[in-house]
């Protein structure tokens, strides 16, 4: 599935609340966790793989993912000291539901739905509901 934009720029949005859930730089992994609450009875994860850079907040109420423009994403890449050749596999979003300095820069990034336990998610719970590749 190969994300649509849209004429704000945004890729992706939920009105959900999510909060920074798990970092693995061994395997350069990122998880923004939405537990079940009131009538959502199932999680939501944004999953970022390939993460070269993180510049994000702990929680947020709401996310809007939208790609950093072309000049702050090279900044961003050159913040990270990622070498030249392997910027064009990266690719920079923004999470945040205003423009700002959220950014993540990574390879792909998904939006996944599903599993009741706030805790332990079983990926074989979840359904793949967006996604993007650099």
């Amino acid at each position: 599935m190969r994300a649509q934009i849209d004429e704000s720029g945004v890729l992706f949005t939920a009105q959900r609340s999510f909060s920074l859930w798990k970092y693995g730089v061994g395997h350069s992994q990122l998880l923004i966790r939405s537990v079940p609450s009131g009538s959502q009875e199932f999680c939501m994860d944004i999953k970022f793989e390939g993460v070269a850079a993180v510049k994000l907040a702990a929680k947020y109420n709401g996310v809007a993912i939208r790609l950093v423009p072309e000049e702050e994403s090279a900044r961003l890449c050159e913040y990270a000291g990622v070498p030249p050749k392997w910027r064009s596999e990266l690719v920079a979003i923004s999470l945040g539901l205003h423009r700002g300095s959220d950014q993540v820069l990574c390879q792909s990034v998904s939006v996944l739905y599903g599993g009741s336990d706030p805790i332990v998610v079983d990926p074989r719970d979840q359904e793949v509901l967006w996604q993007y590749e650099g």
